[in-house]
């Protein structure tokens, strides 16, 4: 079998190979890219790939020289360069996908079936962490959070869930190898189930958004308007009755709102009273709050490895000493890269998601759309481009699928163009 493989197959399978490596084993994700430069080598050499760097691509590669300008700018005897290395996916991926095959192109069923294998190896491997976990201590807490997510932050690996759901559904819709309900249905269970005990609010808030979205444009195809304005209606009720009787995600919920609640009717008061320990929604509201202050104090950033002596300074002066120890980051990625980069970098940052929405609407590319509306509701309540969880994910599957839609799109208007001249 493996004789017949073109060049094309193993360039796609080794794909596939990485972005399961990439869930798998997230620490060796840089080797295992190694291989596949040189499959680019022989590929070039050969003449079968050309060079071309798609448009949404080039923002990518904008946003880390941003970065690498901003650690220029607020550079300081000793300081590492640790953050503009973490950050040098934004740099590599979108260049060596820029390498493509001259005919067929990438090959997104090899794509989603890395992604699939990887989130369910991981998902098992969750469940064994917990067992172990929970014959150790003997609570219940063992099969929630990180406990059942020991691999990615819980927010990160719902992401590669939901997207890998989509996934398993456009591939029995589109008939790929394999691709059958005996195995997409309890995956989807799966999903479900790994969605509540991985407890992260906004992962369970989108995943309910995303659902409904699908579930009216689907009655809207099938039915017509007058049923989708009716779904429109109950889908959100049924939402909301969700997260505020299921006890566990009730319990976040409450939380989240009665926070909310007391920061808007004394901001400063919240952030000075609010004693440490802290819950994470107190903690995301104090960071949001230093972080808002230095963005208005420095318009154009701080520098890219400054955010944390600047955030920690406000800290203290507000009174929470024990939380600036902690040096975290703002907990919003909106307000991480404004800090350090500035208003420029925070538009840099809109222009990426701004462009992924164009892109996804004109191609109609529901993939597309469903990984730009994650990023850019993730990043309301996570630092989503600080990990290496989050810039790989986001860079990879981005860049390679609005170069997949356009190429689809183009695809189906040759095809429309034959059927209408026989």
């Amino acid at each position: 079998m493996l004789k017949n493989w073109t060049y094309r197959d193993w360039m796609n399978s080794y794909l596939g190979f990485m972005v399961m490596i990439s869930v798998v084993f997230p620490p060796i994700f840089g080797a295992s890219v190694l291989p596949y430069v040189i499959l680019i080598i022989w590929g070039y050499r050969k003449g079968e790939l050309e060079f071309r760097l798609h448009w949404l691509s080039a923002l990518f590669i904008l946003l880390y020289l941003a970065y690498a300008f901003g650690l220029i700018i607020g550079w300081k005897e000793g300081q590492e360069l640790t953050s503009l290395e973490y950050k040098l996916s934004f740099l590599l991926v979108p260049i060596i996908l820029a390498f493509r095959h001259k005919v067929g192109g990438f090959s997104l069923e090899k794509l989603a079936s890395g992604l699939l294998i990887g989130v369910t190896i991981v998902s098992i491997y969750g469940f064994f962490h917990a067992v172990s976990c929970y014959l150790h201590e003997g609570t219940r807490a063992c099969f929630l959070t990180v406990s059942i997510s020991p691999v990615h932050h819980p927010s990160y690996f719902m992401v590669y869930m939901i997207v890998a759901l989509f996934l398993a559904w456009l591939g029995w819709k589109r008939e790929w190898k394999f691709y059958s309900l005996w195995w997409i249905v309890p995956f989807t269970l799966l999903g479900f189930v790994m969605h509540i005990l991985c407890l992260s609010l906004a992962g369970i808030l989108f995943m309910l958004l995303a659902a409904m979205a699908l579930s009216i444009f689907g009655l809207y195809k099938k039915f017509g308007r007058f049923v989708a304005l009716g779904a429109l209606v109950v889908l959100p009720l049924m939402g909301y009755l969700f997260v505020t009787k299921v006890p566990q995600v009730e319990g976040e919920w409450n939380n989240a709102k009665w926070y909310a609640e007391a920061y808007l009717n004394d901001p400063e008061g919240f952030v000075r009273d609010t004693p440490y320990p802290s819950s994470g929604s107190e903690q995301r509201l104090i960071l949001w709050t230093v972080a808002w202050q230095e963005l208005k104090a420095h318009p154009f950033g701080v520098g890219t490895s400054n955010l944390d002596a600047a955030l920690t300074a406000r800290l203290k002066n507000l009174g929470q000493r024990e939380l600036a120890e902690k040096e975290m980051n703002p907990h919003n990625q909106y307000l991480q890269t404004g800090v350090e980069l500035g208003w420029p970098g925070i538009l840099l940052l809109m222009a990426i998601i701004g462009s992924s929405v164009y892109l996804a609407l004109k191609n109609r590319s529901g993939l597309l759309l469903l990984l730009v509306t994650s990023l850019a509701f993730h990043c309301l309540f996570e630092s989503m481009l600080q990990r290496q969880s989050g810039i790989v994910f986001f860079t990879f599957w981005i860049c390679i699928v609005a170069i997949v839609a356009v190429e689809e799109r183009k695809m189906h208007r040759l095809e429309d163009t034959k059927r209408s001249s026989t």
